[in-house]
């Protein structure tokens, strides 16, 4: 076990260790009823978010149970490592592979009912570490064996009809990481059929993973598609935001990303006011979600799409004053990241600073996009955005006409507003040169 991990598995061990103290009386180890109750609890803290805690007693349970005397708890060790294994999806990916592999290895043997939830569960886990490490194919084998487990086990069981759901999401995205798309679009349709029919007993708990896979299949697209499909695409997003909109505690960021999945597709569609309606809104919520804890950096790309969509959205409208505004929240976001680290911050930089160049032309106020386009020349050429350098935060990249288009609106608006002394001072000769 990693240094840094066995220290936050050992800090999160001082703040459960309670739940043990009675256990660890006994020299024999716990027994069936107490070690449940302990993997229970473990699982109530991750539930909680308190990872690490859920970790320790984990931990701790499979060591008490791995050196005990009693056969009757043996089985509990492979669930113990299970509910390690996914503590540490994100904390340390080899120690989750490591401990997945050895639920699987503990469980693949026994054909119980529960020893084949464990071996789903733990098949899973590794396909997940598998995905975040690049391994997109493989990944696919396990999750696809997962997923026929689960489908056995769901027959007459609603509880493993849940799990189901969850693996058939797991499945999908791990299917469009590996470039499956067909296979993915399918498997996704089956979750969220999935999902409508646990809803019926259980509204609550199951409206925000149905409005994620609602969300990612609305996210697919067909190539040559006619109206009519786009209309049933864009239906999709927007019942993604109404069940979005039932899930309690609000989830900010999934309920601005589906607004601003339906603004785009409507904006596609002519559907002007109305996208910048629901655009607006994303920015709102992407903009709750940056108060939360650790989201300020978290969102601020996000924010920035929204910005840059409501901005599009609003100039097809006779709001061009509010559009003008969006453009330059954008920017002044964008500028936050600048130390992020973010390979595409100048290509995105540059888009947006062209935006608000648009915009402010657009309105006969050169003077006020004169600086705006001193900083889009700061960043270097913008003829570079004809070899499709330029990187795009909305959906879809600017064509090369739109580009030609602000080259000769730049030029003019140079021209018309500075000197030619003016212009060489503040380095726009180049420019007007091309």
């Amino acid at each position: 076990m990693r240094p840094q991990t066995e220290g936050r598995i050992c800090s999160g061990s001082r703040q459960s260790s309670g739940a043990l103290q009675r256990v660890s009386r006994l020299s024999s180890g716990p027994g069936p009823e107490m070690a449940y109750a302990l993997v229970n609890y473990a699982v109530l803290l991750c539930s909680f978010g308190l990872m690490d805690e859920g970790a320790a007693l984990a931990f701790e349970l499979q060591g008490e149970v791995d050196n005990g005397s009693r056969p009757d708890v043996k089985h509990i060790s492979s669930l113990c490592r299970l509910c390690l294994s996914i503590t540490r999806i994100e904390a340390d990916e080899d120690l989750a592979l490591s401990t997945a592999e050895e639920a699987i290895e503990l469980s693949r043997g026994s054909s119980d009912a529960d020893s084949q939830a464990v071996l789903a569960g733990a098949l899973l886990t590794k396909s997940k570490v598998l995905s975040s490490k690049g391994q997109d194919e493989a990944a696919c084998r396990f999750s696809a064996e997962a997923m026929t487990l689960l489908r056995t086990l769901s027959v007459g069981r609603t509880l493993f009809s849940l799990f189901l759901a969850h693996a058939l999401d797991t499945h999908a995205h791990h299917l469009f990481e590996a470039n499956r798309k067909p296979e993915s679009f399918s498997t996704l349709q089956d979750a969220v059929g999935l999902w409508k029919t646990l809803r019926i007993s259980a509204p609550g708990p199951i409206a925000r993973p149905l409005a994620w896979s609602l969300f990612n299949l609305a996210k697919f697209r067909q190539s040559g598609a006619n109206r009519n499909v786009l209309d049933e695409e864009l239906q999709i997003a927007r019942t993604a935001v109404t069940v979005f909109r039932e899930v309690s505690p609000l989830d900010a960021p999934g309920l601005g990303d589906a607004l601003y999945l339906c603004a785009d597709r409507m904006l596609e569609l002519d559907y002007n006011r109305e996208a910048a309606t629901y655009a607006e809104e994303s920015v709102q919520y992407f903009r709750e979600a940056r108060q939360e804890e650790s989201g300020m950096e978290k969102y601020a790309l996000d924010l920035v799409f929204s910005l840059s969509l409501a901005s599009s959205c609003l100039a097809c409208t006779e709001r061009a004053g509010d559009a003008l505004e969006y453009a330059k929240q954008a920017v002044e976001v964008q500028h936050e990241r600048k130390d992020t680290g973010d390979a595409q911050y100048d290509p995105h930089l540059r888009k947006l600073l062209m935006d608000v160049v648009f915009r402010s032309t657009e309105m006969d106020k050169q003077e006020e996009a004169l600086p705006w386009m001193q900083e889009l020349n700061h960043l270097g050429d913008p003829e570079e955005m004809r070899d499709g350098r330029s990187g795009n935060p909305q959906p879809q990249e600017k064509s090369r006409p739109a580009v030609t288009k602000f080259l000769s609106l730049a030029r003019r608006l140079v021209s018309a507003t500075l000197s030619e002394e003016e212009s060489t001072q503040h380095g726009f000769r180049p420019l007007l040169r091309r």
